[in-house]
């Protein structure tokens, strides 16, 4: 209350006191003001009985220091002839006139209170509706609201966006007509199963205008007497869910089948190891031309397959990301050897125009194995898809960029470049620039995820290359990939032992260790032809009682046997002596174990892969000598 007279404000003070209102008198604007800056005031009763040529502005003061602050002014006789009556009439919330009743001024004060507590409401709500139309309009993911009759209410942004249209254009149309193009509703669909059920529902859509995959979920809306008035529609876009699903299944298919060739090779290479070795044994012995011939035949072979396995098992293992040295040829070379027999069978031509001259460059050789299989068997499938037989084109060459091309590559830069071409079925222009886009496929459904030119590409340009892809009507298409070229570091020295025309001096004694009676009996053969003693172990327990009886200055062991295997037997003989634990030379088949991967990095011993040939037994044998510096001939122990 605000005003100088004594005994009227008593009485209405009194008044609203006995109603349970808190009242404060303040007896000047400048004092009412301090009050209702601090927020303590819900009402404002202004006695402008007195000196009513000031109240507009008074009021105005006061509704400026809070917004929704009710006034009431108390007139008084004078007031109806006031020279700013209608001013204050219109800043003022309510006027009372002299004399002034309680009774009424309670039921005003009632009144505007309750104006204020439902403006207060109005505004709570408006800025609630507000929140919620931002966060309805704000999800990712498709939200409707769709009448028993299958007409869509309402409808957040996300839908309309995807198809190029604004919300208001899907308001009042059929759902089914403008998703499905439908004159009936979908039976299927979750919507009808609320609508017919009046329970919550869930179904999985496919191939409508804009996704690939959807999850749809369904919830029924009731109104005051509990009938049903409506579903609200939940489709959550699940495409990149699915395909990456695919992917993770096809990861794990292709993790069992690498176990699956481990295990298989592992079984090849032992006996191809003997096929190996005996076939060189006997190429030894002074035969016959004809007989000469077809050991010679047997050797190839052999080492035909020998190339095959070790090349499947480049592609079935796990690899640590690491970037070495390497020729392109080279694995150009081991993928075309893949794929050879395939091509072959369906009638394509391969054509090889490698450049034998081609420099070297730093790359994870297993990471560019993925970027050209994938690339070449791509190439595969779209010369079958095509009305003949067709061919398809390797070629490797040198390039000097002439300028900041495509790849913005400095001006004068070496480059080298890998072309795969294919004369199948050109690619369409529209498909030309989405390519390399993750999860574009223009295969059918299981037939690819659509994500191998974009792992391609991922990796190309991690080792600072480029590929694209060029294609003409009638031309087919060709990728091709830019990678920097590297001169290799000068050596710093030298090794010791040539790489070729390896020859033991003096005699060893050599115990060699494996399962397979075979193959231990070969390699025997071959040391005691170089002149040395050769004691043999058919499994880790034999081994390791020999140890105890004789000083060996190499030990040649399978890492794969039964009971003591080749990581236990270097256990125990390191625990005896670290130094003859230094000479032990491994040998294995099963070159995709893990285990055997991590036992060798830690240990650092020499391992020699089956099958191998003669000149790399002895080769291997030197460099375990040489590293151990051992000069003298062994002596018996005591």
């Amino acid at each position: 209350m605000v005003g100088r007279q004594i005994h009227p404000l008593e009485r209405l003070e009194r008044g609203l006191s006995t109603e349970g209102l808190g009242v404060v008198r303040a007896y000047s604007y400048p004092e009412a003001l301090r009050w209702i800056q601090e927020g303590t005031a819900g009402l404002a009763l202004l006695d402008l009985s007195q000196d009513p040529v000031d109240a507009a502005q008074a009021i105005h003061t006061m509704k400026a220091a809070a917004k929704h602050l009710p006034v009431i002014a108390l007139l008084g006789k004078k007031a109806a002839r006031a020279k700013g009556q209608a001013e204050l009439l219109v800043e003022a919330d309510d006027c009372l006139f002299f004399p002034w009743r309680v009774e009424e001024l309670l039921v005003r004060v009632r009144t505007q209170l309750r104006i204020k507590a439902l403006e207060q409401e109005l505004s709570q709500v408006t800025r609630s509706k507000q929140d919620l139309e931002t966060i309805f309009d704000g999800i990712l993911d498709s939200v409707e609201i769709i009448d028993p009759h299958y007409r869509i209410l309402r409808i957040n942004k996300t839908n309309p966006q995807l198809y190029g249209l604004r919300p208001q254009d899907f308001v009042g149309r059929m759902c089914h007509q403008i998703y499905q193009g439908r004159t009936e509703p979908c039976p299927t669909c979750a919507v009808s199963e609320t609508l017919r059920t009046k329970r919550p529902a869930f179904a999985e859509l496919t191939h409508n205008r804009v996704r690939e995959f959807a999850h749809q979920y369904t919830y029924p809306l009731f109104d005051e007497r509990g009938e049903l008035s409506g579903v609200i529609c939940y489709v959550q876009d699940v495409t990149e869910k699915k395909l990456l699903e695919r992917q993770l299944l096809q990861t794990e298919k292709l993790s069992a089948l690498g176990e699956l060739i481990s295990g298989i090779t592992h079984e090849l290479n032992n006996p191809l190891a003997a096929i190996l070795l005996y076939s060189q044994l006997l190429q030894r012995i002074k035969v016959g031309e004809k007989i000469q011939g077809g050991l010679e035949t047997i050797q190839r072979e052999a080492i035909r397959c020998q190339k095959i396995v070790q090349n499947l098992l480049s592609f079935a293992r796990q690899h640590k990301p690491e970037r070495v040295l390497i020729n392109l040829n080279d694995i150009l070379e081991s993928i075309l050897d893949l794929q050879e027999y395939q091509l072959k069978v369906d009638n394509i031509r391969m054509v090889k125009r490698l450049d034998r001259k081609l420099p070297s460059t730093l790359a994870d050789p297993y990471q560019l194995q993925q970027v050209f299989l994938n690339i070449i068997i791509n190439a595969h499938q779209a010369i079958l898809s095509g009305p003949s037989q067709g061919t398809l084109v390797v070629k490797t060459e040198r390039v000097q960029s002439p300028g900041m091309d495509r790849s913005s590559r400095p001006v004068g830069s070496s480059w080298i470049r890998v072309s795969i071409q294919n004369d199948g079925p050109a690619i369409p222009p529209e498909n030309l620039k989405r390519i390399f886009d993750p999860f574009f496929t223009t295969k059918g459904i299981g037939q690819g995820t659509g994500l191998g030119l974009s792992v391609a590409y991922g990796i190309v340009q991690g080792h600072g290359g480029t590929i694209y892809a060029r294609s003409q009507p009638g031309q087919g298409a060709t990728f091709i990939i830019d990678l920097p070229m590297v001169k290799p570091a000068e050596k710093a020295h030298e090794l010791a032992v040539s790489e070729a025309g390896v020859c033991l001096e003096g005699r060893r004694r050599i115990l060699v260790v494996d399962d397979e009676e075979d193959l231990l009996e070969g390699i025997s053969e071959i040391l005691k032809m170089e002149g040395h003693e050769v004691h043999t172990a058919r499994n880790g327990r034999a081994a390791l009682q020999m140890i105890e009886n004789c000083n060996y200055e190499v030990i040649l062991c399978d890492l794969k046997m039964p009971e003591i295997n080749g990581i236990q037997f270097y256990e125990q003989v390191k625990e005896k002596d670290l130094l003859l634990a230094r000479r032990i030379l491994f040998s294995t088949g099963d070159v995709v174990n893990s285990e055997t991967d991590a036992f060798l990095e830690r240990t650092g011993c020499a391992c020699l892969k089956k099958p191998f040939r003669i000149e790399e037994l002895k080769e291997a044998i030197q460099k375990v000598l040489s590293s151990c510096h051992l000069e003298s001939g062994p002596e018996k122990r005591s």
